[in-house]
């Protein structure tokens, strides 16, 4: 299924296995997939000249809902009571505004 959406063997997950911390192996898998045009708009609004940003209009751009979803799946994880956005790469003005 990878190599037939990717069109080659780059689509196929390559697997990693890494010494870790206190003699534990930290495994993990990376593959290649094609770039949309619309993805690639996108990413120049939040990632103009290579830096993370929140544009200015998020909220013409996003639903609160999938806002919030967008942050979370990007920047947030589950923790034990409730979750945890993390917005530290961000700067200052951009977490106030």
């Amino acid at each position: 299924m990878f190599a037939k959406a990717r069109g080659g063997r780059e689509g196929i997950p390559q697997g990693y296995a890494l010494g870790g911390d206190a003699g534990n192996i930290n495994c993990s898998f990376s593959f290649k997939t094609r770039s949309l045009p619309c993805l690639s708009e996108l990413h120049s609004i939040f990632y103009p000249n290579g830096i993370k940003v929140i544009p200015q209009n998020i909220y013409e751009m996003l639903t609160p809902v999938a806002g919030l979803a967008h942050l979370i799946m990007g920047d947030g994880g589950a923790r034990p009571r409730g979750l945890q956005i993390c917005t530290n790469c961000y700067s200052a003005q951009d977490t106030i505004d």
